[in-house]
């Protein structure tokens, strides 16, 4: 192009401050020998102002945004040719050279209908492209499984992570040069492999990236890649994407950044908190061995074992999900621990979890995406069985039955009371029901422990760092396994600790004078007196850290209010003082007793 031929403008939003200044600064920062600006460089700019574009691939890939710089750097490194596609104008006059990719990224941006973006804009307008840097990217970092549900996620998180601090927007020039850049966009579901009238066994070709997808970072075969022949969109089975508690409190703050040797995280499985997560792969990563001592009861880690091994479909009803959860967890570590030593006498590939906030707002790509990810090992799916549903869930159910009938994927999941009725539905094996006896208190005290940093991750502020004491658990555990076994443990446990941390929070406060309690002592560590207070605001029930005296001093305790009922009286506390000792059968209530008399003899007293 001669100097007096200048290619139409076509116009862009007004920019935010920080999204000029990444492009700024994408155009400082290009590697030696690179001339052109792209789209990879726009990203890697973006990531580094640790702003709102940060944040969101923070909360979907939580430790791991170090990781995906590194591979965004590896591909600026290549760059996109030398080829000019594009201009763009600064404000101080400065005209930059745009490769294809940058052309691709400024063309969805100008096609954009807001009036002004921000850096969350710009970043998304590299997600909408069919090669986008970032998700490329996340996906060789081990996050997320496919670039349609990943694309979906960050541009709901867009509107859950916060706006930029207010700031002086721009309008850039841009003009593109040339037509645009050959990109041939393709269903990444589409199958182009010939048809298998014998069932044969070969590789099918697909219009994905064969190199880059979870089967062959993970080892396996291609084939075990079955594409549904539905994009996300198309599920029809979710709504807005949204998260759950745990992934939007990660993207508070400024952006975390920790390696992956942090975190144990690698490239086979998912971040925690990410939409899928392995945890057999994660157990394997951590190292965790079958010397860590359980915490659920063993001898049901094995009957779960042994259920899986026998059935495609084994659902477990238990008095809480808390229970439940727990004991897949303790499934994959010992899995892992069978794993270790680089030879599996099971030989499952994975046990695989989903982000609550990802299965209930978009079931269908989760659980395509959940038994992708599954492929030769195991999926854990709570309340399975609305998911079995065709009525409710179309696409999600015929996800389910194909993986079942072809037997890639052995489904652990969880029945509520309503449902154990009306399971299994008339086309589908039931396999196996397991009932899984109510945590006891040393099982509990597990649970809980298991859970410390993120209970006190949640009860905490940033005015206040509470901690808890191991006599505080313990006696959470006794005291709701007696008396607040609604909801059922390790609920009840939780909810005292709760409560005694909203105490604690309470009497911290100077500006809430008027709801002190003054037998809550002024400290952040939430110990046994804290939580025998907590029973007594939620329930009325006073009991006592040593109960030895009272125990023994019952009958006169008794006589005080009851007159003349001596055999009663005797009965009565002898009960109580051995159901206290533990001598009582578990499965049967302390005592049943029947006053007879006349009345006015103290039968509703002694009561």
């Amino acid at each position: 192009m001669s100097d007096n031929e200048v290619p139409l403008a076509r116009p862009l939003p007004m920019l935010s401050g920080d999204a000029v200044v990444a492009i700024i600064r994408a155009a400082q920062q290009l590697p030696p020998g690179r001339t052109h600006l792209g789209a990879v460089d726009i990203v890697v700019a973006l990531l580094g102002l640790d702003g709102p574009a940060a944040r969101m691939v923070d909360v979907l890939a939580p430790g791991r945004l170090n990781d995906i710089e590194r591979e965004l750097r590896a591909v600026q490194e290549v760059g996109g040719g030398r080829q000019d596609y594009g201009e763009i104008d600064l404000p101080d006059g400065t005209r930059l050279v745009l490769d294809s990719t940058g052309r691709e990224l400024f063309d969805r941006l100008a096609a954009t209908p807001n009036r002004r973006a921000d850096s969350k804009r710009v970043l998304l307008a590299d997600v909408s492209r069919p090669k986008s840097a970032l998700l490329e990217a996340l996906e060789r970092v081990g996050v997320g499984a496919g670039h349609d549900s990943m694309a979906m996620q960050l541009e709901a998180l867009a509107e859950r992570v916060g706006t930029e601090s207010s700031g002086v927007v721009r309008r850039l020039v841009y003009r593109p040069i040339g037509s645009s850049p050959e990109v041939r966009e393709v269903s990444r579901s589409e199958y182009r492999g010939p048809v298998d009238r014998e069932g044969l066994l070969r590789e099918p070709d697909y219009a994905g990236d064969i190199a880059n997808s979870p089967a062959a970072r993970s080892g396996r075969s291609p084939r075990s890649e079955r594409p549904s022949g539905r994009s996300d969109a198309e599920d029809g089975d979710g709504g807005v994407v949204g998260f759950g508690e745990t992934g939007v409190t990660g993207g508070s703050g400024s952006a975390r950044r920790q390696g992956s040797g942090q975190d144990g995280a690698g490239p086979e499985r998912a971040a925690p908190n990410a939409p899928i997560t392995d945890l057999l792969g994660r157990a394997v990563a951590l190292g965790e061995t079958s010397t860590r001592p359980l915490y659920v009861d063993p001898k049901w880690v094995s009957k779960v074992l042994g259920a899986v091994e026998r059935n495609a479909i084994t659902m477990l009803v238990a008095d809480s999900r808390a229970a439940a959860d727990d004991l897949v967890a303790a499934l994959a570590e010992q899995l892992g621990a069978d794993g270790i030593k680089g030879t599996s006498v099971f030989g499952y590939r994975s046990l695989v979890v989903l982000e609550p906030g990802y299965l209930a707002t978009q079931p269908g790509a989760a659980i395509r995406d959940g038994l992708n990810a599954a492929l030769g090992g195991i999926l854990y799916l709570p309340e399975a069985a609305r998911y079995f549903d065709g009525a409710r869930y179309a696409v999600a159910s015929q996800d389910l039955r194909r993986a079942v009938a072809r037997g890639e994927v052995r489904i652990l999941g969880t029945l509520d009371d309503g449902d154990v009725n009306a399971w299994p539905p008339d086309d589908v094996e039931g396999g196996e029901i397991l009932y899984i006896e109510p945590a006891d208190v040393d099982e509990t005290v597990g649970m809980i422990r298991s859970r410390r940093e993120l209970i006190l991750q949640r009860l905490s502020t940033p005015a206040i760092t509470l901690k808890i004491t191991d006599k505080a658990i313990e006696m959470a555990a006794g005291l709701a396994d007696r008396y607040f076994r609604d909801p059922p443990p390790p609920g009840g446990a939780i909810r005292l600790i709760q409560d005694a941390a909203t105490a604690i929070k309470v009497r911290a406060s100077t500006g809430m004078k008027a709801l002190h309690d003054d037998r809550v002592r002024e400290a952040t560590t939430i110990d046994a007196e804290d939580v025998v207070l907590a029973l007594e605001r939620l329930s009325g029930i006073k009991a006592h850290l040593d109960d030895r005296e009272r125990l023994l001093s019952l009958e006169d305790r008794l006589r005080e209010r009851v007159v003349g009922q001596e055999e009663a009286i005797v009965a009565v506390a002898d009960v109580i003082r051995r159901a206290r000792a533990g001598l009582k059968d578990p499965s049967r209530p302390i005592g049943s007793f029947i006053f007879m008399g006349p009345s006015g003899v103290g039968k509703t007293e002694l009561a």
